[in-house]
């Protein structure tokens, strides 16, 4: 076929068998086994809270921030291959740390507007003695804004060990599951306990410059650490 205008448009009905030929052969030799690949390099976590929402004291979730370099990422873990693939939840985390809280439709105007930070959720494994040993680690961190700055209230850390044989994956769902409704719970218990006593929400609430230079209070991090 020639164009009148263009002459090097010169193409031979042999020549466009040959790229056909060419393409289907590029399309099943490569493009395919990539597009399996890359799909058999995931495990998802299918993740949900199974229990009931918890009701907050004297706060309510105001948002939820992962700070992980790579929030889509749980961690690596071992195929029925001896293969180390990504592990992934099915759903945005921080969406899922969330729900374990009941937001109230009306907001008392004393109530806090908590942050919740997602520090660290990692899986890690390593092969031991033809098993698999590994750990599941949470760190959060319970925050709230005041005059503008965000104010660490406290954190949690935990971690669970387990082990478990090639091929199985059960149970990364309800190890996960258990840590966030730990942290969940740990915070509510704080607040409850903390509400009216701690310096940081003591200044909040009663707006306490002067109580505070009265009190000669330090502000401390609460940490809870758990084997």
């Amino acid at each position: 076929t020639r164009c009148s205008r263009d002459w090097s448009s010169d193409v031979c009905s042999s020549d466009l068998g040959s790229t056909m030929k060419s393409l289907i052969i590029f399309i099943l030799c490569f493009a395919l086994p990539l597009k399996d690949w890359g799909q058999n390099s995931a495990k998802f976590v299918p993740l949900k809270s199974t229990g009931n929402s918890i009701v907050p004291m004297q706060f309510y979730i105001d948002k939820v921030l992962d700070s992980r370099n790579n929030s889509s990422l749980i961690g690596m873990i071992y195929d029925a291959n001896l293969e180390l693939i990504q592990l992934k939840s099915n759903v945005v985390l921080k969406k899922y740390a969330g729900s374990f809280f009941q937001n109230p439709k009306n907001q008392d105007s004393l109530d806090y507007a908590i942050t919740i930070h997602i520090e660290k959720m990692e899986v890690k494994e390593k092969i031991v003695d033809k098993m698999i040993h590994g750990e599941c680690n949470l760190e959060l961190a319970f925050s709230f804004d005041r005059a503008g700055t965000d104010i660490v209230l406290t954190r949690f850390k935990n971690k669970i060990l387990f082990k478990r044989s090639f091929g199985e994956y059960d149970n990364y769902q309800k190890m996960i599951e258990r840590l966030f409704r730990k942290g969940s719970e740990y915070f509510n218990q704080w607040m409850a306990t903390n509400y009216d006593k701690n310096p940081i929400l003591v200044k909040s609430l009663l707006k306490k410059e002067k109580l505070a230079q009265k009190l000669g209070a330090k502000i401390n991090m609460d940490t809870l650490f758990v084997k």
